[in-house]
């Protein structure tokens, strides 16, 4: 047999071996880790958060962990606050999210692009929007019965047929849009992914719009589709359309009670909102200001002429987030600014101390740099707290290098410590041993001393070194051993 082979065959043991001493390490230290992280959480009994009264004021709440209702107010500047209702009316918000500086060219996996909603009859017809997967693809919409589960029509952008959908006919929506939330957007709130739509969707009441109908942001078009009606209307049309959300709002502009609000869309272009009416008449259009155009923000309705616009930066290795607020006109003019930080992140994690709990649980260099480089900078896309890796990567860093300083560290002693074995037993393959034990950190260095019987390193009688006697001949002379004394049990054939 072959010495590659031999030193493969044998690191393959060693690997299975650091696997099994990675998951009894793991376990045990994991769940330590966790009560002592819910020890952590339960020490901070409430978390702040910012909400904008009815009146346009902006107050603090600093809400218990165990008890939402249990709350107290402070205005920005710091003054205690007291209502003498059971809970504070705060007013409806949008939320538009960035536009992402680059939008992703790979394909979406199968489940991520179904998405089924019922129309809400009896018995139903179930609906499923099927994308083709690519950046920049179409779909169209496929109905099945929900009792004979036979087809019974598909839908694109010039309406129901009962036949196969045209491909011309598709409607075009780029599979970012999943991932961003920017186009395709059910509005009350049942989006499902791959799954049977059994649940009922209602009317919402007057007003409001019903969950049969959906609206699609489509190559600069706002797309109506009415399930119930089998029809596809265009709403509206601007270059430059990004996304569409639901604006509740009251008498007047003001919102009060869930069941007096009704509900508007309105509409991202790249430098204004613009709000319309469930039919696509034109309601308002306010300007975005010139720093906004391609931010995350949230836009609230104070009267006729005012809105108050809010940002917000998180700094999660702080716990603290950092939320600015605008008071502006319909032409984007700032009338005033505020700025506040909050501990909304009380009571969680640490992301440092994150990255260290996750390097204590798996402590291989090769796991946190996996975490570091591929798992948090998705899930940090994923969150929307960038658009493309590069920022995201950064991200990761900045919390990361502490853990990755230690592991690394770790990896490269216990690499020194096996260099010292090897020696001193006169083995080879020593820069193999060396690299497999820094990429695998403990597990692998604990592999490493597994995989074999080492034998035990007695003085060599004619050089002094003392040599390992699992071989005939000492590693540093090259002399051969003497034979060990008789005790006269031997047996000679």
């Amino acid at each position: 047999m072959s010495k590659p082979n031999t030193i493969g065959r044998t690191l393959c043991l060693a690997a299975l071996l650091a696997v099994g001493f990675g998951l009894a390490w793991g376990f045990p230290v994991g769940w330590c880790l966790s009560v002592v992280q819910s020890a952590m959480r339960a020490s901070a009994p409430y978390y702040e958060q910012l909400e904008i009264r009815e009146d346009g004021t902006p107050l603090i709440g600093s809400h218990s962990v165990l008890n939402y209702d249990d709350v107290t107010y402070r205005t920005l500047s710091g003054e205690a606050v007291s209502f003498e209702e059971d809970r504070l009316e705060t007013l409806h918000a949008v939320r538009f999210g960035g536009l992402p500086k680059r939008k992703p060219n790979y394909r979406r996996r199968w489940r991520s692009r179904i998405a089924g909603i019922s129309d809400g009859r009896r018995p139903a017809t179930y609906w499923y929007f099927l994308h083709d997967g690519r950046p920049e693809g179409a779909g169209y919409f496929v109905g099945y019965d929900s009792k004979s589960r036979q087809r019974v029509g598909t839908m694109g952008m010039e309406g129901f047929r009962t036949g196969e959908l045209p491909t011309e006919e598709r409607i075009h929506f780029g599979s970012y849009n999943f991932l961003y939330g920017g186009g395709f957007l059910q509005l009350d709130g049942r989006y499902s992914r791959a799954y049977e739509p059994r649940h009922h969707t209602g009317s919402r009441g007057t007003g409001r719009i019903p969950g049969w109908v959906l609206h699609i942001v489509s190559e600069g078009r706002l797309i109506q589709v009415d399930l119930r009606r089998r029809s596809v209307e265009v709403l509206f049309e601007s270059p430059e359309l990004s996304s569409v959300l639901a604006l509740p709002r009251g008498t007047g502009n003001q919102p009060h009670d869930e069941a007096d609000h009704r509900e508007f869309l309105a509409l991202r272009t790249a430098d204004e909102v613009v709000v319309l009416d469930l039919q696509g008449n034109e309601e308002d259009r306010y300007v975005i200001p010139t720093d906004l155009r391609e931010q995350t923000f949230t836009l609230y309705e104070l009267d006729e002429e005012e809105l108050l616009v809010e940002t917000s930066k998180s700094r999660r290795s702080q716990g603290v987030t950092t939320f600015h607020l605008r008071w502006m006109n319909r032409a984007g003019e700032t009338l005033r600014e505020e700025q506040v930080e909050l501990s909304r992140t009380l009571g969680r994690i640490d992301r440092r101390v994150e990255f260290c709990m996750i390097a204590t649980v798996v402590p291989a260099p090769i796991v946190s740099t996996l975490v570091t480089a591929l798992v948090k900078p998705l899930q940090y896309i994923g969150n929307r707290e960038t658009n493309n890796y590069a920022e995201a990567l950064s991200l990761s860093l900045a919390d990361a290098w502490p853990a990755l300083l230690l592991t690394y560290l770790l990896g490269a002693g216990l690499s020194y410590a096996v260099y010292r074995r090897q020696c001193r037993f006169g083995l080879s393959y020593t820069r193999w041993w060396m690299l497999f034990v820094f990429v695998l950190g403990l597990p692998g260095f604990m592999g490493y001393r597994l995989h074999r019987r080492w034998a035990p390193r007695l003085a060599c009688p004619t050089c002094g070194a003392h040599a390992p006697r699992d071989r005939e001949n000492c590693f540093a002379c090259a002399t051969e051993f003497p034979a060990p004394l008789p005790r006269g049990t031997e047996v000679f054939a």
